[in-house]
């Protein structure tokens, strides 16, 4: 794992329904809507985490999600395809009393285009997982 790795850009595709059932688990209804859309959550994004590969992570065992952040220059809408990458941009290693927790920032770049000449938004995600430490199995 190394800081710079990141993913093929990838198409998010927004359906109404799935941004309504991500409202309804966050509590964020009713939606606004601009243009007849509606308008998904600040946090949609972070659906796709779940949906793309990300090789770095493999075998890294569990993964506690820390912090995120989403700057925006438009609101992302139901039914429209994005695209987006995710790039690993710091690794922070700190050892306390309980061993050693390693914590990732990941950047989130949202495209309005495959060409990525209009970007959309940008997410910072922060994970924390803990690696196998000598003499565990």
């Amino acid at each position: 794992m190394k800081v710079g790795q990141q993913t093929e850009l990838f198409k998010m595709k927004v359906t109404e329904s799935e941004a309504m059932k991500f409202a309804v688990a966050i509590h964020d209804i009713p939606l606004a809507k601009k243009d007849g859309q509606f308008i998904v959550p600040a946090t949609y994004p972070i659906v796709y985490w779940q949906k793309v590969e990300l090789p770095w992570l493999k075998d890294i065992g569990p993964l506690v999600h820390g912090e995120q952040s989403f700057h925006y220059k438009v609101p992302l809408l139901t039914d429209h395809s994005y695209y987006a990458k995710i790039k690993l941009v710091e690794i922070r290693e700190k050892t306390g009393t309980s061993g050693k927790i390693v914590w990732l920032v990941h950047e989130m770049y949202g495209y309005q285009d495959a060409l990525k000449k209009q970007p959309v938004f940008t997410g910072i995600t922060t994970a924390m997982f803990r690696p196998e430490q000598e003499g565990e199995s």
